[in-house]
């Protein structure tokens, strides 16, 4: 007969958190009055509204395909300035390369605080101070992507390898020339990998941030919707 596997901690843990997983979830249903109805019984206006789109209206195909390159370009910067901040910031919020705690926490602290402020929001305060326009969309991008960015670094550099910088270190290098030629060689391919991911996202986000003035793509559909423009706005 087969015996069953002891129960680990680990077993107890993943359990508790399944079990509060699904609490949570069964709360959450009733605390905003979810039925499976209402989930359900919005289709028909959905149908309907997709109906007042088609087809889809292309004369304004030349600001659109403008408002397109502007949206790239858009990701493209904010993507730039995250990860130009990101990497000092970085540093300083992984535990092996920190030069001291203060500095570990406030690095961490940036980056936790960037990453819990939506981008919307970003962009809306960044819309009352500049105006309408891109500069707020590739300031709130750029901010709000050193939340993801930031961390991922950190966690590239803290799950390097120690064995090559204390091998440097042996030879007489000092603590920034052992993570010049020991850490920074081992976290790069996770960090390139880690700004291209964020680009992509980065791309779909500024279609959104122009719903609340923030320029590119986003700011053509809210203007057609608000005009009921339809099909203008599916096009």
């Amino acid at each position: 007969q087969r015996l069953a596997p002891p129960v680990s901690k680990k077993t107890v843990k993943l359990a508790v958190v399944g079990i509060g997983f699904v609490g949570a979830t069964v709360a959450s249903w009733l605390y905003i009055n979810m039925t499976f109805s209402g989930l359900f019984g919005g289709f028909s206006d959905l149908w309907s509204l997709l109906q007042r789109m088609l087809p889809p209206d292309y004369y304004q195909l030349s600001a659109v395909v403008s408002a397109t390159i502007e949206t790239l370009w858009m990701a493209l910067i904010g993507t730039a300035i995250a990860v130009l901040l990101s990497i000092p910031l970085a540093f300083g919020a992984a535990r092996n390369t920190t030069p001291h705690a203060m500095v570990f926490v406030a690095c961490r602290a940036v980056i936790t605080l960037t990453r819990a402020i939506p981008d919307l929001i970003f962009a809306a305060i960044f819309v009352q101070a500049f105006g309408i326009g891109p500069l707020a969309g590739v300031l709130a991008l750029g901010l709000h992507s050193i939340g993801m960015i930031g961390k991922m670094f950190a966690d590239a550099i803290e799950n390097a390898d120690a064995d090559p910088r204390d091998a440097t270190s042996a030879t007489g290098a000092s603590k920034w020339q052992s993570i010049i030629a020991s850490i920074i060689p081992q976290a790069t391919p996770t960090m390139i990998g880690t700004a291209l991911y964020r680009l992509d996202i980065n791309v779909r986000g500024s279609a959104v941030l122009g719903l609340v003035g923030a320029g590119g793509i986003g700011f053509l559909i809210q203007t057609s919707l608000r005009s009921l423009d339809y099909p203008s706005a599916l096009a």
